[in-house]
């Protein structure tokens, strides 16, 4: 849908949104492109705006109006609370970063880097987790309800009183080596001693 189109058909918050996205396109065409050498992550200002916006948003599921965040920097980041709920976040950088709190409801996370984040009580719900690094990451009490996992990362991650009742999840697809399990709800349907 192009932009005037959905200006004219958006309420007053989602016009606000949608210049906002298209203010930050706008400035950052005129940024000075990378050396080549340089990581292929967008920059860190656009990518923060772009979440900020998808967490503003009012209708939830409208697939349309969500900006992708695919290949964000967002590292290092404090995003706790944050609704990134059915984002595009696939092969982003959201390592080191406070993200306690967040929905990641229905979000794409396949070949993300989550290593060292605090992800405490995050919920990740019909997430797609396809080869994401969770690796030293903090997930107490986390939610993985019909996540769909695969060559999923926990390596000596926290998942303690974690609900990991998922969609293709099984010890072999997922390496859960050195990862705290106390109280988590297995996909058997145990809670892990």
């Amino acid at each position: 849908m192009g932009v005037l189109k959905r200006l004219k058909q958006a309420g007053r918050r989602d016009r606000l949104g949608v210049l906002a996205y298209v203010l930050v396109v706008v400035l950052m065409s005129y940024a000075h492109p990378s050396p080549s050498n340089a990581a292929t992550f967008r920059p860190k200002a656009q990518c923060l705006a772009l979440a900020k916006i998808i967490d503003n948003r009012y209708d939830t599921k409208d697939y349309d109006s969500i900006p992708s965040l695919r290949r964000c920097d967002l590292s290092n980041l404090d995003l706790r609370g944050f609704n990134l709920s059915w984002a595009n976040l696939q092969r982003s950088n959201l390592s080191g970063s406070k993200l306690s709190g967040v929905d990641f409801t229905g979000a794409d996370l396949s070949d993300a880097n989550l290593k060292d984040s605090r992800l405490i009580g995050a919920e990740f719900d019909s997430s797609k987790l396809l080869r994401t690094d969770f690796t030293r990451a903090v997930l107490r009490r986390a939610s993985f309800l019909d996540a769909y996992m695969d060559g999923t990362i926990f390596r000596n991650a926290d998942l303690r009183y974690s609900y990991l009742d998922s969609l293709g999840i099984s010890l072999g697809r997922v390496d859960l080596r050195g990862a705290l399990l106390t109280g988590a709800y297995m996909p058997d349907g145990s809670i892990h001693d």
